[in-house]
Order: C-alpha cells, then structure tokens, then sequence
C-alpha cells in the first residue's frame, strides 16, 4: 500500500511538474512576445496550443496580425483568434487571473477579434464590391462595421442592378436585399423597366398586352392613354365607339362617350337626340342626356327691363318682349 501511495504521490508531482511547465512555456511566450521576439514567441505558443488552447491562440492571432514581422498574415490570425474566442470558457477563474497579467482576458480576445475584423473590412473597402462586402458580413456579424458594409454592399447591388437595367435584374435585387435602404428605388426602376419592356414596339396590342398584365403598375394611366389615343386615331365615331366596347375599364371611357354625343349630335335637334338614346342605349351620362333633352322642349321669350336682358321661359307682365327682328 505505501508503495501505491508513493507511485499516486509521483505521479500527482509530476502532473503538476507539467502542468507547471506548461504554464512556464506560455507566460515565456507572452514575454518574448512583449519583447517583440516573434520567432520564440511563435514556437512556444504553437507548442502550448494542446494544453493552454484559448492564450496561445491569442498569441499567435495576435503574431499574425501584426506587420512587423514575417509571419503576418490576416487569414491566421482570423483562424486563431476565432479559436482563443471559443475555448476562453476552458479556463477557470484562477488561471483567468494568471493570464490577466499578460493582458489576457475575454474583453482582450474580443478586442482582438475587431481589430483584425477592420483589417478585413479594409480589404473589402479596396475591392469594392457586393460579394466582398457579402463575405466580410458573413464572417464577421459582432465587427462595428456591419452596418456600413451591408449600406455598401446594398448601394453596389443596386448599382449592378441598374446596370442591367432588366425588370428581372430589380427583382432579384429586391428579394436578395429585403429590407435595403434602395428597396423603393429598385421597385419604382422595375416598374419603369416593365413597361419599356412589354411596349417596346408602342403598338397598340403592345399597350393593351401591358394593360393585362401590370394593372398594378403605376405606368398603367400611361398604357391607357396610349391605347386611347391609338384606336380613335381617326376621330370617327366609329372609332370612339369600338374603343368604348372594347375597354370598358379605361380610364378614358367616359371621355371617349363624350366625343361619340359631340359627334352625334351635330344636328342638335330633339329628334336627332331621340334617335341617339336608342342607338347607344348604354350612354352612361343619362341625367345630362334628360337635360339636354328638356332644353330642347322648352321655349324661351327674349325680354328686357330697367335693370335686365334676357331668355325666360316665362314672361311677367312687368317685362316687354322683344321681337326677333329687334332683339
């Protein structure tokens, strides 16, 4: 048993030899590297790396950051910094307060990760493009700069949009970028691109093919018009009524019943305005039509007074009335 013992007793010595060199070996890497001495300071937190993962991480994160030695490079120190980030849990209160003295802590590792996100996001500012800015957002979400890379990234998508100038090109870019500060200038170009788009020809079947697919759009009053000033080319009353039968929900319907009553009614007499309610019994202005239709019926006398002349359908004694060939 006391040889058990003693054999439990090296043992625990000698875990804790190592445990102790290994703590040795990383505070010498935080010293050479306070010291500028990148090449011992990189061997010996590549070496610590199995044992005391989140510090060396730091370390060589924070080697590979910097410029002034041979060993920068942006992609590692991403890589290392994003590993010291997720295995700083590891450690425990008592080792978190060694570190400290080295300038460890989580608020370090995080300060750490945002310095080399800038650096990210200044390679993104020189490439100048959607992807670039794409990928910085992607991997870096918690960066400041997320906010000015997604406003960056959005005005050179829409930029790249308008550039095609396709209705597809602003669809794809409004539902790629929900939420874009250019998301109401894309739709108002779609808009305008789908109705170049399907009256390109500016034939009336084109107008009337973009009439029956984009309602909605607001370029549609122009379709109207179009279509309108297309089928009365003429200005025949034949023309006016073929458009009223054909385009029933035209904006300018109305306006084309009127120039059929105009052209109609160039005998303006009660006949003639009796045989237009039986041909187009659909005229929609009906109270104008009985107006109309009473003025011719009633009689007017030509009077004058101290005060007045005029037309009356009546005459008050009061009054004298002139004769035409006076009046």
């Amino acid at each position: 048993m006391k040889f058990i013992a003693s054999i439990v007793l090296i043992g625990i010595i000698c875990f804790g030899g190592f445990n102790q060199a290994f703590a040795a070996r990383i505070d010498k890497g935080f010293e050479a590297l306070n010291q500028y001495d990148y090449f011992k300071a990189k061997d010996l937190f590549q070496k610590s790396l199995k044992r005391q993962t989140s510090p060396a991480a730091y370390g060589l994160a924070t080697i590979f950051l910097r410029r002034d030695n041979p060993f920068h490079n942006l992609d590692s120190a991403y890589r290392f910094v994003m590993r010291s980030y997720s295995t700083i849990s590891q450690l425990n209160v008592k080792q978190l307060q060694k570190m400290a003295t080295w300038g460890f802590s989580e608020r370090s590792v995080i300060e750490l990760r945002q310095k080399i996100s800038t650096e990210f996001f200044k390679k993104a500012e020189i490439e100048n493009t959607a992807l670039g800015y794409q990928k910085f957002m992607n991997d870096h979400t918690w960066a400041d700069e997320m906010n000015l890379a997604r406003y960056r990234r959005d005005s050179l998508a829409y930029l790249d949009a308008k550039s095609i100038g396709s209705s597809m090109a602003f669809e794809i870019y409004r539902d790629n970028y929900v939420g874009s500060e250019f998301s109401q200038l894309a739709l108002e170009d779609y808009y305008l691109a789908r109705y170049n788009e399907v009256t390109v020809s500016h034939s009336l079947e084109s107008y009337r093919s973009f009439l029956s697919c984009c309602i909605d759009n607001p370029y549609a009053p122009i379709a109207e018009d179009s279509v309108y000033s297309r089928s009365t080319r003429s200005n025949s009353l034949e023309d006016f009524f073929g458009f009223v039968r054909s385009n029933a929900n035209n904006k300018n319907t109305n306006e084309a019943w009127k120039k059929i009553y105009q052209l109609y009614m160039i005998d303006f007499t009660a006949q003639r305005l009796a045989q237009f309610k039986i041909d187009f019994p659909d005229y929609p202005f009906t109270t104008t039509l009985e107006l109309e239709q009473n003025l011719l019926n009633t009689s007017l006398f030509p009077f004058k007074d101290h005060k007045s002349f005029g037309f009356n359908t009546y005459l008050p004694k009061s009054r004298v009335v002139l004769m035409p060939e006076i009046w």
